[in-house]
């Protein structure tokens, strides 16, 4: 296991079912391969998971890798972008309550102001439809003042700051208050 991976199972990311997490970590530490694992655990688990990523290659990757253990159709539906989970969401409220574990990947593209919006009607409609939904965001940790105003506080989410790719520090798991670097 990647050293970010190894950290989350020993906080009890893996275990604690009934939180919110951000996952702050540096590039190339293993996010998305945390992302993958959570999204496993979740469906070895039965429990029902959606994967939002970003790049269409990478949920093509993701699907394909998924084809032995799901069908193409549920592989499609549990690995999507935001905006297509967001028209799913908006087409059918009451599916948000058939999700037990939303995983968001690559979160630092949609902190950007351009996207920004997309992520705030995701908050909305959890915050309306979901309140006990179970939200693991994972992104880089350059853009950890945003991710904090954005993601952390609207959820109230516990933050994992993870290794850093040049030089690895320790840094503990605090709760989701505005407690920066």
């Amino acid at each position: 296991l990647s050293a970010l991976a190894t950290q989350a199972v020993r906080t009890g990311l893996l275990a604690d079912t009934a939180q919110r997490w951000l996952v702050l970590a540096g590039t190339t530490t293993g996010k998305s391969t945390l992302a993958s694992l959570l999204f496993l655990h979740a469906c070895h688990s039965g429990r029902r998971a959606v994967l939002l990523r970003h790049g269409r290659r990478e949920r093509q990757q993701m699907r394909g890798a998924l084809q032995a253990i799901v069908s193409r159709d549920e592989a499609k539906a549990t690995i999507t972008s935001l905006r297509l989970f967001l028209r799913r969401v908006r087409a059918d409220r009451r599916s948000l309550r058939d999700i037990d574990l939303l995983l968001i990947d690559d979160l630092e593209v949609w902190l950007h102001p351009r996207r920004a919006r997309l992520l705030a009607r995701l908050w909305r409609a959890l915050r309306v439809h979901a309140p006990s939904l179970s939200v693991v965001a994972i992104g880089d940790d350059r853009r950890a003042k945003a991710a904090m105003s954005r993601v952390a506080e609207p959820l109230q989410a516990q933050v994992l700051y993870g290794p850093a790719a040049a030089a690895i520090t320790r840094r503990s798991v605090c709760p989701g208050s505005a407690a920066m670097l």
